[in-house]
């Protein structure tokens, strides 16, 4: 009888703990969900930048027949020699009668004087329709996005001059 009563209990116990973790899996979102499907919060200032970084890429390189732009930048964040420069992606396409924008930043690490590993990419992901920006996915802090979109927009006029330069020495 008491075996039986024990069995009972515990088939009890088992199932109510179940039904209680899958309730609360069912609710509860864990932080790394959440900053996926919420988008972040980035000031005007930043904003503003995003859509001159829009601008120069456009003028840079003009659509091909894919149908989209794909730059490429090169960015000397910490001024030293010894690692590589972060390597900037910029790619624009329609996406649903707006433009979509997808800037990502590759960190390199050196493990030599010639080799060097990606350790990590971040990205920023943003629609424009007409004038508004919009953020759909960031993986900066507001604190790292005001100082790496300004060194961003820095190199892309400062590459664009240098081909303007290229073009004007050899007509």
């Amino acid at each position: 009888m008491k075996r039986e009563l024990f069995i009972r209990n515990l088939l009890k116990e088992f199932v109510i703990g179940m039904s209680a973790w899958l309730a609360l899996n069912c609710f509860a979102q864990s932080p790394a969900s959440t900053a996926q499907t919420e988008k972040p919060e980035i000031e005007k200032e930043s904003l503003d930048i995003l859509k001159e970084i829009y601008k120069e890429v456009i003028e840079f390189r003009k659509v091909g027949k894919e149908g989209f732009i794909n730059q490429e930048f090169h960015l000397d964040l910490d001024s030293d020699a010894a690692n590589s420069e972060e390597h900037v992606n910029v790619l624009i396409y329609d996406s649903g009668g707006r433009k979509k924008m997808v800037l990502q930043v590759t960190y390199f690490e050196p493990i030599n004087r010639v080799i060097k590993h990606a350790k990590e990419i971040r990205q920023i992901i943003c629609f424009l329709r007409g004038e508004q920006m919009e953020i759909e996915r960031c993986d900066y802090n507001q604190k790292q996005i005001k100082s790496i979109l300004p060194e961003i927009l820095k190199e892309i006029r400062y590459e664009k001059e240098l081909l303007k330069q290229i073009d004007r020495q050899n007509w």
